[in-house]
């Protein structure tokens, strides 16, 4: 670019705003100083959105050249970066109003925002369209050559950040519009990388609606942006190959997603967004510090590919775009967290998420995408203090269960199928569904036809302690130690009975041998209701905890040794033969041994059954050899 300029060059200082503002970024140790061509391809942007305003009254303005767009240069050897475009451009007015002044009545408040975020003059800078001087962040001159549409002259204004600014009129009239030329610092030479340049403009720009062309250091012109904000526009103004490359570039997934989501909210905070869900699982998406492939823009201007706070948590499986009009481009990463239009954002997306997945359950590959996140989604029943949201989850939620061992069911599914008298819905959590489904616990309720939902994911400990119940319906583990399966009317009338009182003395004496043999082992010792082919089990008091949150616990070296009660199962031929031995010998000393090593045993196996840990080994050893050899 031609330098002669006229000899009357004026000299003149910065406003003492702008001065403050260069001095606190001259301090800066931010380090995200590549924002400085965000700025300039947006203000290049404007212009040209400008013209093109200005051109439906004044349709000479744009003379010849109709094809608005922006272009970037870069040239090691000259150790500069020039972005141009053909838009609106300035006069000498336009420059010293503009460039050498700030004129916004909030500048003051801004100026105490950069005292306070020092580390983030890179997103503080964008206010107030006052982004241009993020150039000297890399820049240790800047020179801007203009030509306002409409005249003859070509102003020139430069400056080295310090306190004071030249202006002169060009000696040649350069074409409309205006070019911006840095003169790189010595230790940010790495911009001046092609593939660097290439790469900024594509993470930043990609979807600014003017051509940027970008000229390397061979000089070779070539297009870099797709050239229009894809989410902008309607459903049918986007083909479904622009879409899926869309998806593919911000979620870094293949393939095509398994749903896209769109929304438009117009009102106190405004926004655009376009989600997608991938249609394969993320390998490690159920690490908590999983970073959703998600981008926050503001008026289109990216700000973050990391604000976890504009969606929870559980939806961290979601990639896309939110473009807010109402969001200050002064927003710090601190600030996005405790930011009201953030929270109010986070709020309407997740409602239109939810409600997506709800539409979505007609699909016929919904427990596809079930299998791949529902984990994740599940997180939302305990992390999510919003009961509109929980039970919208809830309603979203699938299941394998005790009739559908391969198949995966809804909690409505569940709720129609429930037997007369059942006010329950039934709930057993382990490790993996083979283990759940062999389990003794639920035989009585396979043989009754009550269904049991198994659980195995390591959510499950948390939120169904948390949510209680479902249309009025409460969640009930079948570890508990108060279930009665005789008031729950079975379809079989001769189907075993599962006794549920004590009926006569020997079952008194029964339940107070079994106490005095195990001692503090166990909490309590009940007749239980529910087992049919098994002698005992172990199960949870209301209050207690599941056996698998004890194992989550011990997992953590927290103590969590709550004792559990002992159900023991009268018409079990060796629950009957202990009772015999204790009514026919309960004086003498062999019949109590005796007794006491088939009481022992049946905790043992109690143990066993429910995968906890037997303490005393040895104990177990004696007892079990004992048994054999006699």
């Amino acid at each position: 670019m031609s330098s002669k300029t006229k000899s009357d060059r004026k000299i003149l200082n910065f406003d003492t705003n702008v001065c403050k503002i260069l001095q606190l970024m001259a301090k800066s140790v931010y380090t995200n100083k590549e924002v400085f061509l965000r700025e300039l391809i947006s203000n290049a942007s404007d212009a040209c959105d400008k013209l093109r305003y200005n051109a439906l009254k004044d349709p000479d303005l744009l003379s010849e050249d109709h094809d608005l767009k922006i272009i970037v240069k870069v040239d090691k050897d000259k150790n500069t970066i020039t972005v141009s475009d053909n838009g609106i451009g300035m006069n000498e007015k336009d420059l010293i109003n503009n460039i050498g002044t700030i004129a916004n009545s909030g500048t003051e408040k801004f100026i105490e925002n950069l005292k306070d975020n020092k580390k983030d003059v890179g997103t503080l800078i964008g206010q107030f369209g006052i982004g241009f001087y993020s150039t000297f962040m890399v820049a240790d001159k800047v020179t801007i050559y203009s030509t306002k549409a409409g005249t003859k002259k070509t102003y020139v204004w430069e400056s080295d950040g310090s306190g004071k600014y030249s202006l002169s009129q060009h000696n040649e009239k350069l074409p409309r519009g205006t070019t911006v030329e840095l003169n790189i610092k010595k230790d940010e030479t790495d911009l001046l990388e092609d593939y660097k340049i290439r790469e900024i403009i594509k993470k930043y720009s990609d979807h600014i609606s003017f051509p940027i062309n970008f000229i390397n250091n061979e000089k070779k012109e070539s297009l870099v942006n797709e050239g229009s904000a894809i989410w902008t526009r309607s459903k049918s103004e986007v083909t479904q190959e622009q879409e899926t490359e869309f998806y593919r570039s911000v979620s870094k997934q293949y393939g095509k997603p398994w749903l896209t989501i769109r929304n438009k909210v117009e009102g106190n905070v405004g926004y655009t967004s376009l989600l997608f869900i991938p249609d394969s699982p993320i390998h490690n998406i159920l690490y908590q510090d999983y970073k959703p492939h998600l981008k926050l823009y503001i008026k289109r201007v990216f700000i973050s590919d990391e604000v976890r706070d504009i969606v929870p948590n559980y939806l961290r499986f979601l990639s896309g775009v939110i473009d807010s009009e109402d969001i200050p481009l002064n927003i710090s990463r601190e600030t996005l967290q405790n930011n009201q239009n953030i929270l109010t954002i986070r709020k309407s997306v997740t409602k239109k998420v939810l409600s997506a997945f709800d539409k979505a359950q007609n699909k016929d590959d919904y427990n596809k995408f079930w299998q791949n996140f529902g984990s994740v989604l599940k997180e939302g029943l305990y992390f999510d203090q919003e009961v509109d949201s929980k039970d919208q989850i809830l309603k979203l939620c699938r299941f394998y269960s005790t009739r559908s061992e391969d198949n995966l069911i809804s909690l409505n599914q569940y709720i129609d199928n429930i037997k007369d008298g059942q006010d329950k819905i039934y709930y057993y959590i382990g490790d993996n569904l083979e283990s759940l489904k062999n389990n003794p616990q639920l035989e009585g309720f396979k043989k009754n036809d009550i269904e049991v939902l198994l659980l195995t994911d390591r959510i499950d400990n948390l939120w169904i302690s948390s949510v209680r119940e479902y249309k009025d319906k409460q969640f009930k583990s079948i570890t508990s130690s108060d279930i009665d399966l005789n008031k729950i009317k079975r379809d079989d009338k001769k189907d075993d009975v599962i006794e549920g009182e004590i009926e006569d003395e020997s079952e008194d004496k029964l339940i107070d041998k079994f106490k005095e043999i195990l001692g503090n082992k166990v909490k309590d010792i009940k007749i239980s209701k529910k087992l049919i082919d098994v002698p005992v089990c172990l199960s949870d008091s209301d209050d207690g905890m599941g056996f698998n949150i004890q194992s989550m616990l011990r997992d953590k070296l927290v103590n969590s040794n709550s004792m559990k009660t002992l159900e023991i199962n009268t018409i079990h031929p060796v629950i009957d033969k202990i009772k015999k031995i204790i009514m026919s010998s309960s004086d003498d000393e062999s019949g109590k041994s005796k007794a006491q090593g088939l009481i022992e045993m049946m905790f043992y196996e109690a143990c066993i059954i429910e995968g906890q840990k037997i303490t005393n080994s040895k104990e177990f050893a004696q007892t079990l050899n004992s048994l054999l050899t006699e």
